[in-house]
């Protein structure tokens, strides 16, 4: 039902506002208006990742994070068809950002290590975000 409601009622400017408001005073902006993917790899299929692109001649990916769950290291892959900057992030599951692995330019391909060794057990977001796209992957953190 609620994933329903997500798919006929998209995201007003009125909601987006809303949550940034609500933001001064929880700290966080609500993560399911920030990034609306985040409704699909939270309750469909944990192996979906959900990838929204452009629609430009160019385009930006990345690999899956292997490995999945992690209890340590992980690494995901970056692609880029030239020179693009991309930030790769950590998001826990109330949307709070966690911690940056990297920023900067990518040519081609880059291999980014995520090291969660010191993260407690749980689910985790990794959303890498390029000129074109913004990818969100889950990983799960194990002991």
């Amino acid at each position: 039902m609620l994933l329903n409601w997500h798919r006929t009622d998209p995201i007003s400017l009125n909601e987006l506002e809303r949550s940034h408001r609500v933001a001064s005073f929880q700290g966080n902006d609500n993560p399911f208006v920030l990034d609306t993917s985040l409704v699909h790899c939270a309750f469909l299929d944990t192996n979906t990742d959900i990838e929204y692109v452009t629609d430009l001649p160019t385009r930006y990916s990345s690999s899956s994070i292997y490995p999945n769950p992690s209890s340590g290291r992980s690494w995901l892959m970056l692609r880029t068809p030239g020179e693009e900057s991309v930030a790769v992030a950590l998001y826990d599951v109330l949307g709070r950002h966690v911690k940056t692995f990297y920023e900067g330019p990518v040519v081609g391909e880059k291999v980014i290590e995520l090291d969660v060794s010191w993260l407690p057990a749980g689910v985790y977001f990794i959303r890498s975000t390029g000129q074109q796209a913004v990818i969100t992957r889950r990983m799960v953190k194990v002991r």
